[in-house]
């Protein structure tokens, strides 16, 4: 258990270090949605293009901060069930052991 807490002192641990696998789904959807920005653009006049740039990068950043809520809520929600389970017993029943 130190290990790991050493590790995410040190940095050597991050959730977000991923790579793609090549032809699974994300990564499928992941270059079909990037075809689809390239001809957007390349439909679109010069201001147009330039909100639409804006409008991908704010989504981009909504989708981060989801990602980081959600991460935490998940860390949370683990921490909890970890601190109820190492509770005294308070049920309606007694371990034997």
């Amino acid at each position: 258990m130190r290990k790991t807490l050493e590790n995410l002192y040190y940095g050597n641990i991050n959730p977000n270090d991923k790579t793609i696998v090549r032809g699974s789904s994300y990564d499928k959807g992941l270059r079909h949605m990037s075809e689809l920005e390239d001809k957007i653009e390349s439909l679109l006049a010069a201001p147009i293009r330039d909100l639409f740039t804006e409008y991908s990068n704010i989504s981009s950043d909504i989708a981060q901060i989801a990602a980081m809520e959600h991460f935490i809520e998940g860390f949370r929600l683990g921490a909890n069930i970890l601190l109820e389970a190492l509770q005294k017993e308070d049920g309606n029943f007694q371990s034997i052991l």
